[in-house]
């Protein structure tokens, strides 16, 4: 093997590792404040005292969104409230799902 060739590989191995260990510290799961819907459906149901620990301050965690979200009693909802309830839960678990697919990478 050519020397400028082992150059070349030795300098490449760190960069696609400091590529991999980037790609999963970039997974956590935070909800965009660019989302209005999103952002409404939140307000609601905190200004509702439905969701009590999570703030409104952004970037908010997808996974302090599903937590409040179990805690709810879906019974006692009015039907708007149900249905916001219903698009944070599906969010919740695309959210997951999309974090579940860049853990294993495209080779798993």
């Amino acid at each position: 093997m050519p020397k400028k060739w082992r150059q070349f590989t030795a300098s490449l191995a760190p960069c696609l590792l400091a590529c991999v260990f980037a790609r999963a510290a970039d997974a956590e799961p935070w909800a965009s404040p660019g989302d209005p819907r999103l952002r409404h459906d939140l307000q609601w149901l905190f200004d509702a005292g439905l969701l009590s620990g999570t703030s409104m301050s952004w970037p908010i965690g997808w996974s302090q969104v599903a937590e409040e979200l179990g805690r709810i009693d879906a019974g006692a909802l009015t039907p708007g409230q149900q249905a916001a309830v219903a698009r944070l839960q599906a969010r919740v678990a695309r959210e997951a799902r999309t974090v579940e697919q860049k853990h294993r990478g495209p080779c798993a």
